[in-house]
């Protein structure tokens, strides 16, 4: 078998990490000169210089030297979470970034300790082997923490870059084992975890890429989703909602603003749109974990309560009181109508229905109140 010149494929990955780092640095001047983009250009940058650092043999020219180079590869990855965190508006600095350049940089170290090493090499055995361990190590807790999301799962533009770090892992492991049975010559075990870089780099530059563009198509959707006045569901939303498969005993409160006409007529356009604004604000607090409210148009409103989260009756009571009796906004009476989803509904169609003519029935009643 042929094995790839290492030279070659060295230089292979500093061009293609050097393309990137200035890919970045345009883009960080056509972007409003982004921090996440600056500090992605200076990922890349930092382990192109930590490459030709290695690439000249400077790990073994001098401790200092090979320190150094293995400050920047910890570097590079700290760096990488620094972007991250820039984007995600988190504190750029923050211990694990510390730590990722301090790790491998410690371990260059180790043959200090062990009888067939000299301080600050890597030409012995022990010294490659904790170097190779070092660096797995790193990229394993630089992907744990970027596949650990805020409140689910980390975004995909983050699941790229920890896949890609975690596609490094099994180089260096292979690394290791090829040192400690002694397979192949120096230049041939640096050549394994070099290879990872012409499969890895442009996967972890795409997540790093993509994360502008993912979060701009989540605010399209939720704009898409969300009623523009009050900040409730829209009616896209309810028909998302109901896709994703409606449970038996599901409660749905259909609402309205009693006599928004004369409201409307009486104080303005301006003062209505007040009114239900402070209504969807009111509704979100008084129901419980779990509901989802939508404006259905006008002045016309519906909640959706999780099966078991509650009394739906004593939601909608609550409701009622609340928007009666509030003294931080204008108050307002509603007439409500309560229904929940019956065992074999698919879908809340017949519920809402059923809501509805109760709503009418509270209306006919005197309107303020509610009917069930």
């Amino acid at each position: 078998m042929t094995i790839p010149h290492y030279a070659t494929v060295h230089l292979c990955s500093v061009l293609a990490t050097s393309a990137f780092g200035a890919m970045f640095g345009v883009l960080w001047l056509g972007r409003g000169r982004s921090l996440h983009l600056l500090l992605s250009a200076a990922a890349s940058a930092t382990y192109a210089a930590a490459l030709i650092g290695l690439g000249l043999g400077l790990s073994r020219v001098h401790p200092l030297g090979g320190f150094a180079m293995f400050v920047l590869l910890g570097g590079s990855s700290g760096l990488v979470l620094a972007a991250v965190n820039a984007f995600e508006g988190k504190p750029v600095i923050d211990r694990t970034v510390l730590a990722l350049p301090l790790v491998p940089a410690l371990a260059f170290t180790v043959p200090a300790m062990l009888p067939d090493g000299t301080f600050g090499t890597d030409a012995c055995t022990a010294g490659r082997i904790a170097n190779s361990a070092a660096l797995a190590a790193i990229f394993v807790v630089l992907a744990a923490v970027l596949l650990r999301g805020r409140n689910s799962r980390a975004p995909r533009s983050r699941r790229i870059l920890a896949l890609a770090h975690i596609g490094y892992v099994p180089g260096y492991l292979l690394s290791i084992a090829m040192e400690i049975g002694g397979a192949l010559p120096i230049d041939a075990l640096a050549l394994v975890p070099m290879l990872s870089d012409q499969l890895l780099l442009g996967v972890l530059n795409i997540g790093l890429l993509a994360m502008p563009g993912e979060r701009d198509a989540a605010a399209l959707r939720t704009a898409a989703l969300t009623d523009p006045l009050t900040g409730a569901g829209n009616r896209a939303a309810l028909a998302d909602l109901e896709r994703n498969g409606i449970a038996a005993g599901t409660g749905v409160i259909l609402l309205d603003v009693d006599r928004f006409k004369q409201i409307n007529d009486a104080q303005g356009h301006a003062a209505g749109d007040a009114l239900l604004v402070a209504l969807a604000r009111l509704a979100a607090a008084a129901l419980p974990a779990g509901a989802r409210l939508f404006r259905l148009g006008g002045d016309e409103f519906i909640a959706v309560l999780p099966p078991g989260g509650g009394a739906v009756r004593d939601s909608a009571e609550r409701l009622l009181w609340e928007a009666q009796m509030r003294h931080d906004g204008p108050r307002c009476s509603l007439s409500i109508g309560v229904a929940t989803v019956e065992s074999g509904e698919p879908a809340l169609a017949a519920a809402i229905e059923r809501a509805d003519v109760l709503l009418y029935r509270a209306k006919a009643a005197g309107r303020g109140r509610l009917a069930a």
